[in-house]
């Protein structure tokens, strides 16, 4: 798929709070995804990322320049296949809207059309990265499948496990409405780093002592492990391309999202078998 026009999405940082604005442009077929930094475009490959404060920071080493919480606009762009544009940022951070990928997609779809898509990326062989007792594994596979299991102290969350395939119109329904979530408990240590200045009910989903804040509820029952796959889709767009790969997590993070990414960048081939892929 490829953007006809440009899309365009206004709101607040999440963690800064502040006014934030971003454009997606489009880009001629094969360019893949890059970021504007300093008037240049920058293709999404060649950036340092971080999983710094709870969020996907994009980095550019020729300027220094940053751009954080980008990972529910890239899930969008992949989970559509979108793999030709360029993001044009006002600010330092994508605006957290309703703190889900449903109004990026919304937003991306209606501006889509029909176009050639790149071949897929495949691991050669299956990789593991881990830290503590978390852990990501991907292997080869003939479409993107992610099982991915998380556990948290909450009685309202607690362990939750979820498989999901990526086929048409299955991330718009499955994953892309699924908000950032958190535990009201751990709000005043948030605010005391400086971090979710633009958090709220309106872009979160909040568990208090007793359940869901938010007056409207959950929109998943599991709403927690589809926002946790909804970041693992986001971040695995940093390998450039769509990836065939059968991906098992447990209680994956945008660190361990960003280990694995940085070892598929060695150890894939495309989808024709033409060897490895040097970013």
């Amino acid at each position: 798929m490829i953007l006809a026009q440009a899309v365009e999405f206004e709101g607040r940082g999440l963690h800064g709070g502040r006014d934030a604005r971003v454009q997606i442009l489009p880009s001629r077929p094969g360019s893949g995804l890059s970021v504007i930094f300093d008037g240049h475009a920058r293709p999404i490959v060649s950036l340092e990322m971080s999983g710094r404060d709870r969020s996907t920071v994009l980095r550019d080493p020729a300027s220094g320049r940053e751009l954080g919480s980008v990972e529910h606009l890239l899930a969008a762009l992949a989970g559509l296949d979108v793999w030709d544009a360029t993001i044009a940022s006002e600010g330092d951070e994508v605006p957290v809207l309703d703190g889900s990928a449903l109004p990026f997609a919304r937003g991306l779809r209606a501006a889509m059309e029909q176009g050639p898509a790149p071949a897929a990326l495949v691991p050669s062989s299956s990789v593991r990265v881990e830290g503590g007792d978390a852990w990501i594994e991907a292997e080869p596979s003939d479409r993107l499948t992610l099982e991915v299991a998380v556990d948290f102290p909450h009685p309202r969350v607690g362990a939750q496990r979820l498989v999901w395939s990526k086929v048409d119109g299955s991330f718009l329904e499955d994953l892309s409405p699924a908000r950032t979530f958190g535990f009201l408990a751990e709000l005043p240590q948030l605010r005391a780093r400086g971090l979710a200045a633009g958090g709220g009910l309106d872009c979160a989903l909040v568990f208090g002592p007793d359940g869901v804040l938010n007056p409207e509820g959950a929109r998943f029952a599991d709403e927690p492990v589809r926002h946790k796959m909804l970041d693992l889709v986001g971040d695995l767009a940093l390998v450039g391309r769509p990836v065939r790969m059968r991906v098992m997590a447990k209680k994956p993070s945008h660190e361990l999202n960003h280990a694995l990414v940085r070892m598929l960048r060695l150890c894939c081939h495309d989808g024709g078998g033409r060897g490895k892929v040097d970013q």
